[in-house]
């Protein structure tokens, strides 16, 4: 069975950071037969309203949640060990007079750990392991004065599960408000 998480923070002022993914496990969920879950993205704030932020091209502030751990046969008795689950993305929240350049601003989710092949016991028989599921986008927010520029990418998109090009976990909110029009963006990039 699988556990989803709870949809929380503010997509106008973000300010949580992302939720650590779910561990794997394996034989009996002893504690020496887990697999950890990837690191929540933390949070950023970025207050230039007086100025203009400048992200030049190739560079990124992020606040991206991190990958699950591979499953693993090389637990202490050798048994299999799912995938982890993938850390959430965190918050970004960026208040700026203009946001120039073509950089990009993300706070995707992390992907799950990979399944390990299957696994022959003379007391279970076969048994297969499961990928770990992606995490969930987190929150961008952009409030701009004046300008931005549309080369700027933010991405919130969710994490995909574990070694698999599968559906992508939910995504995250890209919020902005660019001289008084705010928008509201849900992508997954697909």
């Amino acid at each position: 069975s699988s556990t989803r998480g709870t949809v929380y923070g503010d997509m106008e002022e973000p300010e949580h950071d992302g939720s650590g993914g779910g561990t794997g496990c394996g034989y009996r969920h002893h504690a020496s037969h887990v697999t950890p879950g990837g690191h929540g993205g933390g949070r950023v704030f970025v207050n230039v309203s007086e100025g203009t932020l400048h992200i030049a091209s190739g560079a990124r502030i992020s606040a991206d949640g991190g990958a699950g751990t591979a499953g693993s046969t090389s637990s202490p008795r050798g048994y299999l060990v799912s995938g982890g689950g993938g850390g959430s993305g965190g918050s970004i929240r960026i208040l700026a007079r203009e946001l120039a350049g073509s950089g990009a601003v993300t706070a995707r989710g992390g992907a799950g750990g990979s399944k390990t092949s299957a696994y022959v016991s003379s007391y279970w028989g076969t048994v297969h392991g499961r990928v770990g599921g992606g995490g969930g986008g987190g929150r961008i927010s952009v409030l701009v004065a004046h300008v931005r520029s549309s080369d700027v990418s933010l991405v919130a998109y969710g994490g995909l599960p574990g070694g698999s090009s599968a559906q992508r976990a939910a995504a995250g909110t890209i919020f902005s408000a660019v001289a008084g029009v705010r928008s509201l963006h849900v992508d997954n990039g697909d």
